[in-house]
């Protein structure tokens, strides 16, 4: 006792209790002798638990009075902070131990372990994350004990302050080592988030992704099947959709065969309402899961959601993805009807317009479902000769698409409308011709730049600056080809062509040098 007397004598001066390595006023001298003090105060403490004759509250009371003290030498020269707060919640633990039934316990050990949390250095990765479920359990486990909050007993305003950085940031930094193909960093995050917080149902599905990344196809088993638990336990059908879209964009992005885990996440009978999907890349995900399976008319519906969440965030870039993805899946089903896969051929339009005038920006969403079909076409027709009937059914709903952005907000979507209604399917023969033209089959290349000169409309700058691009290539392809009054003909027209637009000059320049 009396060595628990002249730690407290030491502990309760005003001069320690001021917490005067802090102080940005004092020397390092005030602080070094501040720092003696308070050694020689938890010296009394560590020999007054060292004696026998108290009782079991009285001994945690000396280690929160022991924690009290090593707290304050955290500032001070030669200790080092988050080996101090380690010490700290070492006796604090001891404290818990002695009295579990004293809440102050375990709110002031959660908070110390947030401040290890807080100053950890940078890098040191998931572990560090760690702590900050260690202060979420003692705050739950202190507002078990005592729910109210008073005075400085602040439990649940804690449990506010650190359960958004344990879950969500750690689910957050995991997702951001995912992006950088970081796999198994991300693995970390999402295990530990899976492991200790059991009520957030993401986290098992992020890992089973993360896993599979990895070649762990074991793993991914198990936590898919943990995450389906979870899923049906909540009734969470949202989630499970979303793990079944992470899972078709990362086989979109890698090309690894995630065929038996899309099935195994298929088997679930949980529903969902649409409503529930508020990104337009899951949107888009999701529809190409339905294609897959044949079903249209979800297909169709989870597109024009994509489309709309798109342009409601302005996500061209997701838009675009899914056009390339639409492509994708018809050339590997290239016995699907064109108007099963892509649905704004068999739209009822007046009713798609008055739904979307609801939106933000309806020319957006115009736009957009122009650029979606755009994607479509660009991918394939390189990629599968002989699809032009086809390309050019889709070419009349882009250029119905875009002439409604057009007539909503002229002034953003002149340059589109010129592009699409102008240089039109004209555009891909010329781009196809160069392709083929690379590949040195001429006689290919030449029909494809004849087909682009027919097509295009050189009714707007853009479109006439393509044009006069062709009908140069034309030139050069037929003097390839021996066929020399077409040559003649060719830039003839082309320097024709010129003297239409100031700013096509440039075409003269590169049909010279490609002379």
């Amino acid at each position: 006792t009396l060595h628990w007397r002249l730690g407290m004598l030491q502990n309760e001066q005003d001069r320690l209790a001021s917490d005067r390595c802090a102080d940005p006023n004092l020397s390092d001298a005030e602080k070094a002798a501040s720092a003696i003090e308070l050694e020689m105060a938890v010296e009394n403490f560590q020999t007054a638990l060292s004696k026998p004759g108290r009782d079991a509250v009285e001994q945690a009371e000396t280690y929160q009075s022991l924690a009290r003290v090593q707290y304050l030498l955290r500032s001070c020269p030669g200790y080092e902070l988050v080996e101090v707060l380690k010490t700290t919640i070492e006796s604090y633990t001891a404290a818990i131990e002695l009295d579990p039934a004293n809440p102050v316990y375990r709110q002031v050990r959660g908070r110390t372990a947030y401040a290890v949390w807080l100053n950890l250095p940078a890098g040191t990765g998931s572990s560090a994350r760690a702590w900050l479920f260690d202060a979420l359990d003692d705050m739950e486990a202190a507002v078990g004990l005592n729910p109210i909050d008073l005075g400085d007993y602040e439990p649940n305003r804690w449990w506010q302050i650190i359960y958004p950085n344990a879950v969500d940031g750690s689910l957050a930094q995991g997702d951001n080592r995912f992006a950088n193909g970081e796999y198994e960093a991300a693995l970390g995050y999402y295990e530990l988030v899976a492991i200790r917080a059991p009520e957030v149902v993401p986290a098992p599905f992020k890992a089973g992704l993360a896993a599979v990344a990895l070649g762990d196809f074991a793993s991914a088993e198990v936590w898919y099947q943990e995450g389906i638990r979870r899923a049906e336990t909540a009734d969470d059908g949202a989630t499970l959709l979303s793990a079944q879209a992470e899972l078709i964009q990362f086989s979109n992005r890698s090309g690894v065969d995630i065929s038996s885990f899309l099935q195994l996440l298929q088997r679930s009978d949980l529903k969902v309402n649409p409503a529930d999907i508020n990104e337009a890349e899951t949107a888009f995900a999701l529809a190409q899961i339905a294609l897959n399976a044949g079903q249209w008319r979800r297909a169709a519906e989870l597109g024009n959601l994509g489309l709309e969440l798109a342009a409601s965030a302005g996500e061209i870039g997701v838009v675009r993805a899914a056009g390339g993805n639409l492509a994708a899946f018809q050339l590997g089903e290239s016995d699907v009807r064109l108007q099963d896969f892509y649905w704004p051929l068999l739209d009822d339009v007046r009713v798609r317009e008055t739904a979307v005038s609801a939106l933000d920006r309806p020319d957006l969403y115009w736009r957009y479902r122009a650029e979606y079909g755009f994607r479509l076409v660009q991918n394939l027709f390189t990629a599968q000769p002989g699809w032009e009937n086809g390309a050019a059914t889709v070419y009349t709903q882009i250029i119905a698409d875009i002439e409604r952005a057009y007539a909503l907000n002229p002034s953003d979507h002149q340059t589109w409308r010129d592009f699409f209604v102008d240089a039109n399917l004209g555009w891909h023969y010329l781009r196809r011709g160069d392709v083929r033209s690379g590949e040195e089959a001429y006689k290919e290349a030449l029909d494809d730049y004849l087909q682009a000169t027919q097509l295009m409309q050189p009714t707007s700058e853009n479109a006439l600056n393509d044009l006069t691009e062709a009908v140069f290539k034309v030139g050069l392809t037929a003097l390839r080809l021996e066929q020399y009054q077409l040559v003649e003909e060719a830039y003839a027209e082309g320097i024709a062509l010129l003297a239409r637009y100031d700013g096509n000059d440039a075409q003269l320049g590169r049909a010279r040098t490609a002379l």
